[in-house]
């Protein structure tokens, strides 16, 4: 038996046991908890990072938020491969190496301890992309195959595709050029089926440079128009017109790049490009000069390589001084010289031994008998040839060393095959859908015909306001001439003098513009009482020296025709009448109103001098025919010298 102390004492020891495992537990809650928000945080401050609506700064600002919350809480989450990917990416394009290796090492090493394959492949990727832009051909070519073999792998064709594209790149740069073409063909089996237009271009204007330097002109032309057809870029597209631009002066074909880098030059889109826009200009200069040697055109050059010197874009700055050089063989040896000497001094920094050999062809045309020159050419040469071999040998290998890779493709374009039929399930699905919107877009192009109606009438309405507003105008300024009438009265009567014969005939002179202005722009009656309206108006012309006789003008239905069409036919026959007593010098005229098939005829003739009167009239009968077509009607002449004018008029009702 147990005395009550021993007791007391298991008690209190079962109790604090108890306790430490309740704080235990919580502790486990706790950290599940906070493990659960880190991720919420990493992945919000991903997605926040690719937040196109912000500016650069900010976007960096959080994702240096969310990798520092990588680095001190997770090892073993997507959201972590994505930050840190992100990250890598970040000081790739900066070039900033020290951190890019940093972060893009810590990349590598999180995904091999999570055994994921593709962010694996997306480090190697990256890392031979880094190598290629340093000219590193051993060191890219490792790190883009092992990407290969990895995206084969885990079956990911559109990053395979992708990847391609950087290997075909690459065996470019090293002018291995029947390698990279066959790279960059087995790079479009693997996207042509995606969605993503932007890769697709990018392998066709690939294909172009390379079947460029083969001299495949009809081959690079028809790479380079499908990447201008098939790119979402306007940048891109501007990119590969100036491509296309280059190589026609390849071919002497220099009027056509001198229409087409004209054509690019216009673009705006030009000016926020640095870059491009140097590129542009420089070959501009150079196809003028291609084409005409006198060509003055030093200042375009000057302009190309102060921009490329402004963005210290290394690569323009080649192409500047190489044409620079050439530029000046016939002008300026020293000059030549002294440009080729930069290009040689700079290739030899960044590892550009095709621009050094380019020079010294041209600096040997001016300096032949240089042994100097000529010893460097031939010894760069063959350095170039052996170390071409040595690239085309690396080529090799890496496809002999993906052999087993490429036998899993097979599996993968089963799997494509698949997708393909998957993807014409969709498309059919994408065609019903395609139906239903054309026949939605010709609703709405019948609700917007209703709408462009509308507002055709509505802006005629509104030019029978403007013209009734000018007759008001018009009216008060006759004001200065009755002033002057007043002013010849007071004086007559405060002298008590008789009135000035002229007086008269100024007053009546005033009463005949003023009737004359006012019935020209008055408003229109389009109610019951147009044809009464018209009737007078044309009865205004009917005097002794001319008839006119009026035939079925109540015929027509005019209830009808639509208060804008009235307006016109009643401006119309205004014009004609006036045109008529104007310059016919007719004694009869007969107008005629008639239907037909929806259509209301107006037909006009007159016994006058004819076509004279329609030389005279010129001016007046356009403004008729614009007022006609408005209303979507013709306007028709029949005339000879010294029989008369037949006029028709027909308008739509």
């Amino acid at each position: 038996m147990y005395s009550s102390c021993q007791i007391n004492t298991f008690q209190r020891i079962f109790l604090f046991l108890f306790f430490c495992f309740l704080i235990s537990c919580n502790t486990t809650i706790d950290e599940q908890s906070k493990l659960v928000s880190v991720q919420d945080s990493i992945n919000f401050y991903y997605k926040e990072a690719l937040n196109e609506s912000y500016l650069e700064s900010t976007k960096l600002e959080k994702l240096e938020k969310g990798y520092k919350l990588v680095i001190k809480y997770d090892n073993h989450s997507i959201n972590g491969l994505n930050t840190l990917y992100t990250k890598s990416l970040q000081h790739y394009l900066a070039k900033e190496k020290d951190s890019f290796f940093i972060v893009s090492d810590l990349l590598l090493a999180r995904a091999k301890s999570m055994d994921n394959k593709e962010y694996q492949a997306m480090y190697h990727d990256l890392v031979g992309s880094y190598y290629r832009r340093l000219n590193k051909t051993d060191k890219a070519l490792y790190n883009l195959n092992e990407a290969k073999k990895l995206y084969i792998q885990i079956k990911d064709s559109i990053k395979l595709g992708r990847n391609l594209i950087n290997i075909a790149t690459l065996q470019k740069n090293r002018n291995d050029y029947h390698g990279a073409e066959e790279t960059a063909v087995e790079a479009l089996t693997y996207l042509k089926n995606s969605e993503d237009k932007k890769y697709i271009a990018s392998i066709h204007s690939l294909l172009g440079k390379i079947q460029r330097e083969l001299l495949r002109y009809e081959d690079a032309v028809g790479n380079y128009n499908i990447a201008i057809k098939k790119t979402p870029s306007k940048k891109d597209r501007l990119e590969y017109e100036n491509n296309l631009a280059a190589m026609y002066n390849d071919f002497d074909e220099h009027s056509k790049a001198i229409e087409l880098l004209h054509k690019i030059k216009q673009d705006s889109l030009l000016k926020k490009h640095k870059k491009l826009e140097a590129r542009v200009i420089d070959n501009l200069a150079y196809a003028k000069w291609l084409k005409n040697p006198e060509a003055n055109v030093i200042d375009e050059f000057l302009l190309a390589l102060k921009i490329r010197n402004s963005i210290n874009d290394i690569t323009g700055l080649f192409a500047s001084y190489t044409h620079l050089a050439e530029y000046y063989v016939n002008k300026d040896v020293t000059k030549t010289i002294e440009y080729g000497e930069k290009v040689i001094a700079n290739s030899r920094v960044y590892r550009r031994p095709n621009a050094e050999l380019d020079v010294l062809r041209i600096i040997h045309t001016v300096k032949p008998n240089d042994i100097t020159i000529r010893d460097r050419f031939i010894a760069l040469r063959d350095s170039m040839d052996v170390e071409e071999k040595k690239a085309r040998n690396l080529f090799a290998k890496a496809k002999y060393d993906t052999k087993e890779a490429k036998r899993e493709n097979e599996k993968l374009q089963l799997d494509n095959a698949k997708k393909d039929l998957e993807n014409e399930r969709q498309q059919q699905q994408k065609t019903i859908i395609s139906i239903i919107a054309v026949a939605i877009v010709f609703i709405a192009i019948i609700y917007f015909y209703f709408l462009y109606q509308k507002h055709r009438r509505e802006k005629a309405l509104q030019v029978y306001n403007t013209e009734t507003r000018i007759s008001k105008k018009v009216h008060d300024e006759l004001a200065n001439d009755v002033y002057n009438v007043m002013v010849i009265l007071q004086k007559s009567l405060k002298n008590k003098t008789p009135l000035p014969p002229k007086v008269l005939n100024q007053v009546e002179d005033i009463y005949v513009r003023t009737r004359n202005i006012s019935h020209e722009n008055h408003s229109i009656d389009t109610g019951e009482d147009f044809v009464d309206g018209l009737r007078e108006m044309i009865s205004d012309f009917n005097t002794e020296e001319v008839a006119i006789i009026v035939k079925d003008i109540e015929y027509p239905a005019w209830e009808t025709i639509e208060n804008y069409v009235k307006i016109i036919i009643h401006r119309v026959l205004q014009e004609l009448m006036v045109n008529m007593k104007k310059h016919s010098k007719a004694n009869v005229v007969v107008l005629t109103f008639s239907t037909k098939d929806k259509k209301l005829m107006i037909h006009y003739s007159d016994n006058g001098i004819g076509l004279p009167f329609i030389k005279a009239s010129k001016k007046g009968l356009l403004n008729m025919e614009n007022r006609i077509q408005s209303a979507q009607g013709s306007l028709n002449f029949d005339s000879e010298s010294g029989k008369g004018l037949k006029l028709s008029m027909t308008f739509p009702i």
